[in-house]
């Protein structure tokens, strides 16, 4: 079989299952029918650029695995597709490339629901565990990532404060000789830098 022969016979498989999505086939059965993965599958509804994104009629996943396959590959996408970041350093404006954050809203796009389907579907016992894992990947992400810089701080902290219940206090009281001085975000945030700082000589030092 040549190269341009195979690629033909990819092309009308991969056409013949967005047109049966399209009819209402779940997942599952295309993987087990093309002998693909879920994953596989879903991916390749997603390259389809007339991919319907129904308002009224949100999907009715009939396994938690076929939420899966669509939670997986939305957080291969954000760990895949870059945004730039502007950093300032020395004066000069540098271009960053960064993951694009995983949120609560981006994932129930991803699945062509609402925030509010996604609560519904939260409460089935049968999906209630893979959007919990979920729901706790996308926190321990925002966390990481804004603890180390990686992600804009505000509006990262509002993400965590908004959906997963943090508290935000304009205010910290620190230790200091001679008695407590209280600090502002733009002094917190400095410190924090700092300290992240002196960590990674640290284990640059002990060879941690």
């Amino acid at each position: 079989m040549t190269e341009t022969s195979q690629s033909a016979e990819i092309a009308e498989r991969n056409a013949l299952i967005i047109a049966a999505c399209k009819t209402g086939a779940n997942l599952t059965h295309l993987a087990e029918k093309y002998e693909l993965s879920t994953i596989d599958i879903a991916k390749i509804i997603y390259a389809d650029p007339n991919r319907p994104r129904p308002a009224h009629r949100p999907p009715k996943y009939e396994t938690p695995e076929e939420m899966q396959a669509l939670i997986e590959l939305f957080f291969d996408q954000c760990q895949n597709i870059l945004i730039i970041k502007q950093v300032v350093q020395k004066g000069e404006i540098i271009l960053v490339p960064t993951p694009t954050p995983p949120t609560m809203a981006g994932l129930a796009f991803a699945l062509n629901i609402n925030r509010q389907n996604l609560n519904e579907y939260k409460g089935k016992p049968e999906f209630q565990d893979i959007i919990a894992r979920a729901r706790e990947r996308i926190e321990a992400n925002n966390v990481a990532m804004g603890l180390t810089g990686v992600y804009e701080s505000r509006i990262n902290n509002l993400n965590l404060v908004s959906n997963f219940g943090y508290t935000q206090r304009s205010e910290v009281d620190v230790n200091i000789k001679g008695g407590h001085k209280q600090l502002t975000n733009e002094e917190r945030e400095l410190l924090q830098a700092e300290t992240l700082k002196e960590i990674g000589q640290a284990k640059r030092i002990t060879g941690g």
